[in-house]
């Protein structure tokens, strides 16, 4: 059975890299209709996935001559991981309030609405305004919502990710 969690795995990371987005988004549902796994360990293979890709994608980027300005990538991950634990606290007490099948269905329904943002997003990247923030404390939290965001959902955060900063 690993080596069908690790098939997914792969078909994620490379559909994902192909289109510029995290592979969270295909392998949460994919692995909750196909297997017999707990949300917790689905979101587990989701996060190491996606956090892998995102290290190789980051140290490519850099390697061809990308410039980061690093004091805006500090403050929304620093933000990214607070709301992700944020996230991932919010996510257990849904669950106690709301047992894992109806959080599970919750979770299903903000992916589709995620999902056609994303599309209309990148569809319409040219024609959306682009905005630079320069203001820290709401960096800060743009950073703190991806990642409760993400962490919530269990999706690993890059197609919202992508999404929100292309916009940004």
């Amino acid at each position: 059975m690993y080596m069908a969690y690790f098939a997914i795995a792969l078909f994620a990371t490379i559909l994902g890299s192909m289109a510029g987005l995290g592979g969270g988004v295909i392998i949460r549902p994919i692995l909750e209709l196909l297997s017999d796994l707990g949300i917790e360990m689905i979101s587990l293979y989701s996060t190491v996935t996606v956090f892998a890709m995102a290290l190789v994608s980051i140290f490519l980027k850099v390697k061809n001559g990308f410039k980061m300005d690093y004091n805006i990538s500090a403050l929304i991950s620093i933000g990214a991981v607070i709301g992700g634990i944020s996230g991932k606290e919010l996510f257990f007490h849904m669950m106690i309030l709301t047992g894992a099948k109806i959080l599970s269905l919750f979770q299903q329904i903000i992916l589709i609405f995620l999902l056609i943002f994303i599309i209309f997003s990148v569809k319409y990247e040219d024609k959306m305004p682009k905005l630079i923030l320069k203001n820290k404390p709401l960096i800060f939290s743009l950073g703190f919502l991806l990642g409760c965001i993400s962490s919530f959902l269990a999706i690993g955060g890059g197609p919202i990710n992508v999404a929100v900063i292309v916009m940004l």
